[in-house]
Order: C-alpha cells, then sequence, then structure tokens
C-alpha cells in the first residue's frame, strides 16, 4: 500500500504515550504479502476526496504554527489561538510497523470520552464484515493511520485527522470541531487538488466513477461527455477532467474563469504579501519516518488548483474583455510581437526553439494601452511632445518628467491588479518557491532592435522584484520607461514616430549571474557574419546595458 498523504509538521509534544497493548488483546500483524480486504478498499476509496479537501482546508488554518497536545482535555492547540476538540484514532509503531486502535490502548490510559471516534468505526466494522476495523493490532501494510484518518473523517463524521508524531511512531486523532469557512472558489481549488492527488497516490478503480460520486454527493454540478468530466458553477466551467478507457485519469485543469474568481476571494493583506504560503502543510511521506519533501500546499485561497493546472501546453493566458490576452506565458504560441513586444516575442521564440530560458509571463501590450485609456493619458501625450527637438536636452528631460509623473500618479484597475497577481502567484507554483519569488521585470516594446535601429539600453528593467506590490510598481515603471529622455530623442532623430507605440513587460524568474553579457550573432562593428561577438561583465549585467561599464570582448569565427 503506498503511504503517501497529509502531513502537518509540528512540535514534539509530551502524553502521546507509546502504543503497547495487553496481550490478550493484540492480534498478531497479517503475514507480509497479504493486501487490504475489498470491503475496506471500496470504504476508502469512497471517503477519500473529501477527506482530502477536509486535510488542504486544515493546512490553510493551521499553516506553519507549531502544535500541542491535551491528553486529559482531548484538545490539540496550534499555536496561541487555534484550538481543537479531538478523538484519538489510534498509534502507528515504526518498529513493529503496525497499527494499534486506540480502543485496545489500555497502557496510554487514553479517557474513553476520547475513544468514540474509534469504538464507532469499531461498530461499524463489526456492522459491515470489515476486520481491519475491529482487530486490534494491524500491519501498516495494510492499514496506517492517514488511511484510518480518512475513513474516520467520513464514517465517524469527524473534519480532519493529524498525525502527532513521537519517537518511534505516531498518534492519530480526529478533529470534531468545525473548521474555518472559506471561499466557495477555494473549496473548489481544493477539490481539485485533492482529485489529483488522490489518484495519483492511491490504487482506486474506476476513478471517474469515485469522481462522479463525490461532485454529486457535494452538490457541484458535473457535465459529461465521454470521458471528460466538467464541474460548472453557474454556467461556466470550474475544471476539466480526463479520463481513459479504463476511467483512470490522466488530467485535470483548472479554467481561467476559476482563477479570476477566486482572486476576487482572497483578501487584500494575502495580495500584498504576494501569496505567502504554508510550509508545513499538505507533505508527501518520504521513506524515513518524520521526513518530508516540500510543502505541495496552496496557501488558504491558493490561486493555482494544483501545480501545473494553468501552466499546461494549452493555456493560453488570461483573456481581455476584447478576446485578447492579458497575461500571457512566455511559453505560449500568443507570444507574438504585436501582444508581447520585441523582447517577448524574441523570448518565447527561444523557448520554442529549446533553448533554456527562465521561467516567466508577459504583461501584454492591451493592459498597457488600456492603462492609457483608463487613466486619460494617451491624448495628452501629444501637447507635451510638440516642438521638442530631438538635440534639445532641458526640452526632451522636461517632457520626459512630465509624461512619466502622469504614470506615477496614475491607478491601474482591479482587472489588471487581478491579472498581473495571478501571473505571478502562477510563476511561484511553476518554479516551486517557497516564498514570493525574487523576478527581473523587462520592457518589451513593440518598437524593438530592427535592421538599422537599436533601442538597446533605452527601455527600463528592473531586477530582484519581490512581492505583488513591488512587481505592480516596476510594471508601471517600465511602461513609463517608453517616455525617457533618450527614447524620445533617439524616434525623433531617426524618424521613429510617438503614435501607435506600445509597450508589453516581461516578467522572469531571477537568475543570480556570476557573469552576463551580449553575444552577436554577427559582428556588429564589420558586419561580418562568419564572426560572433560577445561582451561580458560580472553580475547581472545591468550596468554592462546602461553604458556604465566597460564590458569585456570576445570575437569567436562561426
Amino acid at each position: 500500500m503506498i503511504r503517501a498523504t497529509f502531513l502537518v509538521v509540528g512540535v514534539l509534544v509530551a502524553g502521546c504515550g507509546r502504543e503497547v497493548a495487553n496481550e490478550r488483546d493484540a492480534i498478531a500483524p497479517v503475514a507480509e504479502g497479504e493486501v487490504r480486504s475489498e470491503p475496506l478498499q471500496e470504504l476508502f476509496a469512497r471517503h477519500v476526496l473529501s477527506s482530502f479537501v477536509k486535510q488542504l482546508r486544515l493546512a490553510d488554518v493551521v499553516r506553519d504554527e507549531s502544535w500541542q497536545f491535551d491528553k486529559a482535555s482531548g484538545t490539540l492547540r496550534f499555536g496561541d489561538s487555534i484550538e481543537y476538540r479531538v478523538q484519538v484514532l489510534g498509534t502507528e509503531s515504526h518498529g513493529s510497523d503496525t497499527w494499534l486502535w486506540a480502543w485496545a490502548n489500555e497502557a496510554s490510559k487514553i479517557p474513553p470520552g476520547h475513544l468514540v471516534a474509534a469504538n464507532r468505526l469499531r461498530t461499524f466494522g463489526h456492522e459491515q464484515g470489515i476486520d481491519e476495523l475491529t482487530t486490534a493490532m494491524v500491519s501498516l501494510d495494510i492499514l496506517d493511520g492517514h488511511t484510518a484518518g480518512m475513513i474516520a473523517s467520513g464514517v465517524a463524521v469527524g473534519n480532519a485527522y493529524f498525525r502527532c508524531p513521537y519517537e518511534g511512531g505516531a498518534m492519530f486523532v480526529l478533529i470534531t470541531d468545525p473548521l474555518t469557512d472559506s471561499p466557495v472558489e477555494a473549496d473548489v481549488i481544493r477539490t481539485t487538488r485533492a482529485i489529483a492527488e488522490a489518484f495519483s497516490n492511491f490504487e482506486i478503480s474506476n476513478q471517474r466513477q469515485v469522481m462522479l460520486a463525490y461532485l454529486r454527493q457535494r452538490g457541484i454540478e458535473v457535465q459529461v461527455e465521454g470521458q471528460t468530466v466538467q464541474a460548472v458553477s453557474e454556467g461556466k466551467p470550474w475544471f476539466t477532467a480526463e479520463f481513459d478507457e479504463s476511467n483512470r485519469l490522466t488530467s485535470i485543469k483548472a479554467t481561467t474563469a476559476l482563477l479570476l474568481a477566486l482572486f476576487d476571494a482572497v483578501s487584500p493583506d494575502w495580495r500584498a504579501s504576494g501569496g505567502n504560503r504554508s510550509h508545513g502543510a499538505a507533505q508527501t511521506q518520504t521513506d524515513e519516518p518524520g521526513e518530508c519533501d516540500r510543502d505541495v500546499s496552496p496557501r488558504g485561497s491558493a490561486l493555482s488548483a494544483a501545480r501545473g493546472f494553468a501552466w499546461t501546453d494549452d493555456w493560453r493566458g488570461i483573456p481581455s474583455p476584447d478576446g485578447r490576452f492579458m497575461i500571457i506565458p512566455l511559453s505560449s504560441a500568443e507570444t507574438k510581437v504585436d501582444l508581447a513586444g520585441g523582447k517577448g516575442a524574441a523570448l518565447a521564440k527561444l523557448i520554442r526553439s529549446q533553448v533554456p530560458v527562465p521561467s516567466g509571463f508577459l504583461v501584454g501590450i492591451d493592459v498597457y494601452a488600456t492603462y492609457l485609456a483608463e487613466n486619460g493619458i494617451a491624448p495628452r501625450l501629444p501637447a507635451m511632445l510638440a516642438g521638442i527637438a530631438p538635440d534639445d536636452l532641458s526640452e526632451l528631460e522636461a517632457a520626459s518628467r512630465r509624461i512619466r509623473s502622469e504614470f506615477s500618479s496614475s491607478r491601474l484597475s482591479d482587472e489588471a491588479v487581478r491579472a498581473i497577481g495571478i501571473g505571478y502567484c502562477e510563476l511561484r507554483e511553476l518554479i516551486a518557491c517557497d516564498e514570493p519569488p525574487l523576478v527581473a521585470v523587462r520592457s518589451s516594446a513593440t518598437c524593438e532592435d530592427g535592421p538599422e535601429l537599436s533601442f538597446a539600453g533605452q527601455y527600463e528593467t528592473y531586477l530582484n522584484v519581490q512581492g505583488e506590490a513591488e512587481l505592480l510598481e516596476a510594471v508601471v515603471k517600465c511602461w513609463s520607461s517608453l517616455w525617457t529622455s533618450r527614447a524620445i530623442s533617439y524616434r525623433l532623430r531617426n524618424g521613429v514616430s510617438h503614435d501607435g507605440l506600445s509597450i508589453a513587460v516581461v516578467v522572469q524568474q531571477m537568475v543570480q549571474a556570476d557573469v552576463s553579457g551580449v553575444l552577436f550573432t554577427a559582428n556588429p562593428l564589420t558586419g561580418r557574419r562568419s564572426e560572433m561577438v560577445i561582451d561580458a561583465t560580472r553580475g547581472n549585467g545591468d550596468d554592462y546595458v546602461s553604458g556604465q561599464s566597460n564590458p569585456e570582448r570576445y570575437i569567436i569565427d562561426r
């Protein structure tokens, strides 16, 4: 049996007790090689999805708080303010690889009032002929604490279960108090995550039937077409699941509509934090007792259903009302110059050519155009640029200051804030970052380098940006860099019209480089295509691009 499911990490607590049963009550573990009975398997499949959702909700509530269990009162406390009443289910022994039901563990002297759930499971086992629920001690290959906890959360009418580790084993308790409510969209996210996790980690036959039964039990509308199942709310699909001919899950994807709806339900404090994720929840048990891999649970209202749900090959981005795209993954086929600017389109082409490029997304040029229109900037630009000569430095600087101050004093729409926030949180999930990731925020104008012109270094890039607030500020600064005095002068000198200019923004995972530079595929001084030129400098290269340092130059024959 695979034992990979939810753990919540905390500090050790005294009083859990060693699992020692009287000889007359202890029954020898099932012989090696035997498997759990079919009735237990069916019972587990019936409750596994609802239990996974409860575990995710508990993880969202307790986050990385330390815990303490009071055996006398039967209370489980997290941090300074969260307290739940619990029932004791049983204990795992890592020495004997056995599960011992709490009703058989006289040595731990658990008060009878805390054994109601375990006894209810025992009675249920007698009624249904499920030996694993009535046998005092069972091999962990047949029944472990996680399996018992999932079944108990359904049969014993509890909420989530919790694992209290101690040296040599762990005690499992069932929380009976209600958990904190959360937005409907967050529960749909958890449901989607639970389906993916459960079907990946456990051998469950006819997964399609199990999922349909659970969704209908929850009152979630479903639309079924062949082996495709859609969960629907108010006529809009929340997620889509695909099954093969054996009714096994092959893919499950959250829709953009769900991500946008969920972002609306997220608290402003959470958004301002950059989407800090909990660190001690929903982890996967490894082969070594007490060791867990990295956190794989989203925070209480996390924007990504499961890692990779939105960032699949066919996810095209977040659309604007006119059907174009506000947020576009760098790898998307939609990443072209008219939406992504020159730099964004070039990076996308490199990705499609299998060149390693740091992960990221684009804030499309439509977001810039909407920003200008909503804040009334566009109609004022011609007057602020009128009559300026390309070599009049003071006038160029004054015009640039006026225009850029318009940007800094204007407001991003809620729709744009929401879309950029989702892109940032999706990037965080994609690169599996425990903290809000450091990113490079890069300008990508529609008027980039061409055969006769070079705009290199004229538009701004911001490095080591962290958190949503910093990201939003950097995006606006990149937009306004289209109107630096240098860029205005260059366009005037080269006859490039200011009309119709637009700019996208590239947001990429930050790379802390030891050495960086530029590779020219033809010698820029001689025009020879038989030579490549590399200009390199130490660090991230921002000083080089801005002209503040002299690079080392290498000329390489092709």
